[in-house]
């Protein structure tokens, strides 16, 4: 063979083997180097959501105690609502209630009650308020919609909507 066909076939190598290592080798490598990356973002994304799942754990079993120990003595909420506007007389105030009951878990049942209004003096409401965040544990107050009436402007329109949980 001729020492031009001998270069010539050095050449090709030497070009198919640039080829290989800049089209398949290189890419490979950056893919390997991507995956790694994404494997532990992956993993830490991971780690943060079994922490949360386990503090969310923790929330509910904590809720499921003061829910329990709660009723026990306290009663369902809607008793305790009308307990609480009878004690402090603004009864006469309420528009609407609207109680609701679901099961959430096996033994777990989620108490819902939306109480509505009409016409109650602001001091009323915020003593309403207090003593009911005060002598009931395991309230979420989910909404809460206030509107000032426009015959006194004292007085408001109240929407409240509140949740909690029994056994």
């Amino acid at each position: 063979m001729p020492a031009s066909n001998h270069t010539f076939a050095l050449g090709g190598c030497a070009i198919l083997l640039l080829g290989i290592l800049q089209f398949i080798l290189l890419p490979a490598w950056d893919y390997k180097e991507a995956m790694n990356n994404e494997v532990h973002r992956k993993q830490k994304a991971l780690r943060s959501v079994n922490s949360l799942s386990s503090e969310y754990s923790n929330l509910i079993q904590q809720r499921k105690e003061l829910s329990k120990e709660g009723n026990q003595q306290q009663g369902t909420l809607f008793a305790l609502v009308e307990k609480i506007t009878r004690d402090l007389t603004i009864n006469s105030n309420i528009d609407a209630i609207r109680p609701k009951r679901n099961n959430v878990e096996s033994n777990l049942i989620q108490e819902i009650l939306t109480v509505r209004f009409k016409r109650l003096y602001q001091r009323s409401l915020i003593k309403f308020l207090y003593t009911l965040e005060h002598d009931v544990e395991g309230i979420t107050v989910k909404e809460l919609i206030i509107a000032r009436t426009k015959n006194n402007l004292l007085d408001v329109d109240v929407t409240l909507s509140m949740t909690t949980s029994t056994q």
